[in-house]
């Protein structure tokens, strides 16, 4: 029979793998997907890169971690720089003790431009080393798809990575997704800081993108669209939506 059920899935980083392999389960079953990738490739691990987890020999939970925090609060280029020297390390093994120094360190640059307290520092650590480590397991199981996603699918780019991973992202899904249509949209932000609220709220572009093309899509529930159509009229296409009232829409559709 036809599809009848709408369920539309984001991905990013190592969940977009997950999230392609689950919308090509789905949609062997009939539901009608929507997969949402936000500047990530649907391939374990991806391509080489010194900028990016998965792009380098994997260096351990609390190293990562740290890492990643420096990512996030804008210092690419100083996790980049460690990143390289610490491929010096025979197999990518560091003692406890050199772990602990390296991880305070990071905590030093950090706390330089965020202000982060140590104590809030050192939770994150403890907790994103162990969702980081229990990633690294499952990665393994995962490698090229087998198959072409064949439903809409759209690939959100941050404006400020184009350069470590525009390209591979946007090959990946080239050759993985999009059966009916492969979007490709890009958002202000890097890699690591697209999705998070700034000094006036959650950035608005994002949302927009997504809720444009679920709208497009046809994914949008009754309430969502409530919203939608009591907000202005539709006489030029999803485009002409205040942005604010989509993103309320797409949030009211997500958790409805």
């Amino acid at each position: 029979g036809g599809r009848e059920r709408h369920v539309a899935l984001v991905g990013y980083g190592l969940d977009a793998v997950v999230a392609h392999r689950t919308a090509l389960a789905l949609w062997d079953v009939s539901v009608e997907v929507a997969l949402i990738l936000l500047d990530s490739e649907v391939t374990w691990p991806p391509e080489p890169s010194m900028e990016r987890l998965g792009g380098y020999p994997w260096l351990g939970g609390q190293v990562e971690a740290a890492v990643l925090a420096c990512r996030a609060f804008g210092l690419s280029e100083l996790a980049r720089r460690e990143v390289v020297s610490l491929q010096e390390f025979p197999n990518n093994l560091m003692t406890p003790e050199e772990v602990e120094d390296f991880v305070m360190r990071m905590y030093w640059e950090l706390a330089s431009v965020s202000g982060m307290p140590q104590s809030y520092f050192e939770r994150y650590i403890q907790d994103s080393s162990y969702v980081l480590e229990r990633m690294q397991s499952l990665a393994g199981a995962f490698g090229a798809p087998d198959r072409v996603f064949e439903g809409p699918t759209l690939l959100l780019l941050a404006r400020a990575s184009l350069a470590d991973f525009g390209a591979a992202a946007r090959a990946g899904a080239a050759r993985f997704c999009g059966g009916e249509g492969l979007e490709v949209v890009e958002v202000p932000g890097t890699h690591y800081n697209m999705c998070q609220r700034d000094k006036v709220g959650v950035p608005i572009a994002l949302p927009q993108a997504i809720s444009e093309f679920l709208l497009r899509r046809g994914f949008f529930g009754p309430e969502a669209m409530q919203v939608i159509l009591a907000a202005a009229p539709l006489p030029d296409g999803p485009s002409g939506l205040p942005p604010k009232r989509l993103a309320c829409a797409a949030y009211m559709e997500f958790v409805d």
